[in-house]
């Protein structure tokens, strides 16, 4: 019995020991060390950015989609850019995308990318904004309206350090590609889709290409975060619509039966909600192993021992809507449709589920699992399906490169973990799997949970100095590749 209780003894103190080695013993991530920002004026790129907002490039996806805001937002481009646009190639895809190339000196060497989206989504309730979506409005701390976190301000932010950089007398040594989407918010096949197709028939293959995504995560977005963790995307998950419809008898509402469409659809959907996808712990501890070294006590040894503690910590992640994204294949009903007046019973219902699919899952694996929680009776249709990407690498050149350019541009006095992670949301890179097989994700700007929640929500906005960051940001990642 003794040699029983000994045993147990050394693997607890065992499990414990491994656990805080994990946590405190292993060498932390180098930290590259900061270089002085760029003077960059203000008050000038400020109001340039201001201006891009007060042109409304919405994109909505339908017929009547007005385009003019587009050419307005081209020709605004090129009268506030002039180095830029008179120095780099131009080409423009399908009459509102952008592809410039600034060619380098030494050709021998494969190009980099950057690219960002010329669209945003529409505005939603106008009662709810503290300021009009497209004044552009600057109280002197922030810049507010659609399009300054979702995308004009990385759009702007690379031609304004571009331009910073011709100003300078600058030329780089490997060509860089700047592409500029119009429909991103929509899928993306008129825009990104184009603009790669055209790279492909011109056997333009970059080392990488960097877009928006992931962010500096402020203290307290991740548990027991106490410093900011730099979140640069290296997958994002697949993005599947499906149409699921139930059908019943109908009729007049005096006499109803008691199974309808509606009740029905309405089984469904609570069946769905109540059988979730199997959750992974894979890709959060991908992000957690590095993150955790801005954590405190016990965080930090809980998060960077999920071999340990992933099933007691399992219901906590569940919990918090952006952990639980990057551990299973989400869905979530988004469009309820059913009747057309009140007095009749109608003979059929439907609800369009937005999924975002884990890398390893298909629209096939999803269809066979919402089947078996819906059962066979149940209606499915595909609306649209875009698979999850590949997984980039965080062990390359092009990841260092971009890490390294992301820490020297951090001004702050606590150092800048970067991790990377899995992007739960969709980007244009969706359409550029097949362009290069560096895909990288990130916006070089500081949120909690409630600004990044401002994204497609109403009183988006951006501090001035975190989009002088940006521009920063930008300078210094062209400057190590290129310069």
């Amino acid at each position: 019995m003794r040699l029983i209780w000994l045993s147990l003894g050394m693997t607890v103190a065992t499990t414990i020991g491994v656990s805080f080695y994990r946590a405190y013993g292993l060498p932390g991530q180098e930290i590259a060390s900061a270089v002085p920002a760029e003077q960059i004026e203000v008050a000038a790129v400020s109001e340039r950015l201001q201006q891009a907002i007060r042109i409304p490039t919405v994109s909505t996806g339908k017929a009547d989609q007005a385009y003019q805001p587009f050419a307005d937002f081209q020709a605004f481009l090129r009268s506030s850019f002039p180095r830029v646009f008179s120095t780099l190639d131009v080409q423009v895809v399908n009459q509102h995308s952008l592809l410039l190339r600034w060619p380098g000196s030494d050709l021998t060497l494969q190009p980099d990318m950057l690219i960002a989206h010329q669209d945003v989504v529409p505005v939603g309730d106008l009662a709810n904004w503290q300021h009009p979506p497209f004044a552009g409005h600057n109280d002197g701390e922030m810049i507010w309206g659609r399009g300054t976190l979702d995308d004009k301000s990385s759009l702007m932010a690379i031609l304004e350090a571009a331009e910073l950089m011709l100003a300078q007398g600058l030329q780089p040594k490997r060509t860089l590609y700047f592409g500029f989407g119009h429909d991103e918010e929509v899928g993306g096949a008129n825009g990104a889709a184009a603009i790669a197709e055209l790279m492909q028939t011109q056997q333009i293959r970059p080392r990488f290409i960097l877009d928006e995504g992931g962010i500096i995560a402020k203290p307290g977005m991740l548990p027991g975060l106490i410093q900011p963790v730099a979140m640069l995307g290296i997958a994002e998950k697949g993005y599947l619509n499906l149409r699921l419809t139930t059908q019943a008898d109908g009729g007049h509402s005096s006499s109803p039966a008691s199974d309808t469409a509606i009740s029905r659809l309405t089984e469904v959907l609570q069946a769905l909600h109540d059988e979730p996808f199997v959750q992974r712990l894979d890709y959060l501890d991908m992000t957690f192993s590095t993150a955790s070294e801005s954590m405190g006590f016990p965080e930090r040894v809980l998060f960077s021992n999920l071999w340990l503690f992933g099933n007691i910590l399992k219901p906590v992640i569940s919990g918090l809507k952006s952990a639980n994204a990057m551990t299973r294949t989400t869905m979530v009903p988004t469009i309820l449709d059913a009747g057309f007046k009140e007095n009749v019973i109608p003979r059929q219902a439907s609800a369009i589920f937005n999924f975002r699919l884990l890398p390893g899952d298909t629209d096939e694996s999803v269809i066979a699992h919402v089947k078996q929680v819906a059962g066979e009776d149940v209606s499915i249709e595909i609306l649209d399906y875009n698979p999850p990407s590949p997984m980039g690498s965080a062990d390359n050149e092009a990841y260092g490169l971009i890490r390294q350019a992301i820490q020297q541009s951090w001004q702050q006095q606590e150092p800048l973990v970067v991790a990377p992670y899995l992007m739960y949301a969709g980007t244009d890179l969706a359409n550029y799997y097949d362009v290069s097989d560096s895909q990288y994700r990130f916006m070089f700007v500081p949120l909690n949970n409630e600004e990044l929640g401002t994204m497609h929500n109403v009183n988006e906005r951006i501090r001035i100095s975190d989009y002088v960051g940006m521009i920063n940001f930008y300078y210094r990642l062209m400057h190590l590749s290129a310069m």
